[in-house]
């Protein structure tokens, strides 16, 4: 039983850190394009919704990943615009 449950947690946070990049992209776009992030955004979301719905994955875990990628992202170039 605690192996499952381990191997559920890494699963959970392999499927978190995979999305993670797609968060910072989505921070990077903003800063470029902010209409087609919010594009892109809303149809990762979409995309999310509709996969869970279709297979019922628990997408949340996704898009947790995604969020954090996006806050830590934000963070990271509105550093990186103040220092330059």
């Amino acid at each position: 039983m605690k192996k499952k449950i381990v191997s559920l947690v890494k699963a959970d946070a392999f499927r978190a850190v995979l999305h993670f990049p797609v968060g910072v992209f989505t921070a990077w776009l903003g800063t470029v394009a902010p209409v087609t992030c919010a594009v892109f955004g809303a149809g990762f979301l979409i995309y999310e919704t509709l996969e869970d719905w279709r297979i019922a994955d628990r997408s949340y875990k996704d898009v947790f990943g995604y969020l954090v990628g996006i806050a830590v992202g934000s963070v990271l170039f509105y550093l990186l615009g103040s220092w330059f």
